[in-house]
């Protein structure tokens, strides 16, 4: 077994998520304040809950989207991300969409990968070879989780430091503001060779002819 004791940064934790995990990921980054980025593959978004749907996201979130996005809830999660969308030019916190061209719900798997031939056969898989799939859905998650949690890691420096000087007598510096949200602007890119592999979704980049969203997989409450 692998000895992760002593190497794992608690103070700058990220949670990933595919389908329904994608899901529990966003509920578990808006409910517990020690993570601060969420990565979620093609979500699968009807079980969320009717707050977090009409919610602001409180940490830097990607989305990385299938062709078929929505396809489980035709119309409705496009409803929900593009709110979200919106929501993040008013909160400051950065929420992108990005869809990974020639890709289906199950390339966000390993599935396609062991098993090219037969999941693109039958259907479950993109047009996109497997692995160049799975490679473009990988660094455009790291670049964006390495560009927020480095900035975390400078605030989290800054903070230290500013505390160490102002117990010394060598800098006064304002009390830091308790926030539920983390404050962070674009500090990072889409790789360049990616550009082409990959289609940003902005406000307004999906269908929203209704304005009700019907949430939750047990309480189906209309927004």
């Amino acid at each position: 077994h692998i000895e992760v004791k002593g190497r794992l940064d608690m103070t700058r934790l990220a949670a990933v998520g595919h389908s329904f995990g994608a899901t529990t990921s966003i509920t578990t980054c808006q409910a517990d304040k020690r993570f601060k980025a969420c990565v979620c593959h093609d979500a699968w978004l009807f079980p969320i809950s009717e707050w977090t749907a009409k919610s602001k996201l409180r940490v830097p979130t990607m989305f990385l989207l299938a062709d078929g996005f929505d396809g489980l809830w035709p119309g409705e999660g496009v409803k929900v991300v593009d709110g979200w969308l919106e929501g993040s030019v008013e909160s400051g916190v950065e929420v992108v969409a990005y869809n990974v061209k020639g890709t289906k719900h199950q390339n966000y798997s390993d599935f396609p990968v062991l098993s090219p031939e037969l999941t693109q056969g039958v259907g479950v898989a993109g047009e996109t070879d497997p692995r160049v799939a799975m490679a473009t859905i990988n660094q455009c998650g790291a670049a964006f989780l390495d560009g927020h949690l480095s900035k975390v890691q400078e605030e989290n420096l800054g903070s230290w430091l500013g505390g160490m000087f102002n117990s010394l007598g060598l800098a006064k510096s304002p009390p830091a503001q308790e926030t539920d949200q983390v404050q962070a602007g674009t500090c990072w890119e889409i790789p360049e060779d990616l550009w082409e592999k990959v289609d940003r979704k902005s406000v307004g980049s999906f269908d929203r002819t209704s304005s009700q969203v019907r949430v939750g997989a047990f309480t189906n409450q209309p927004r």
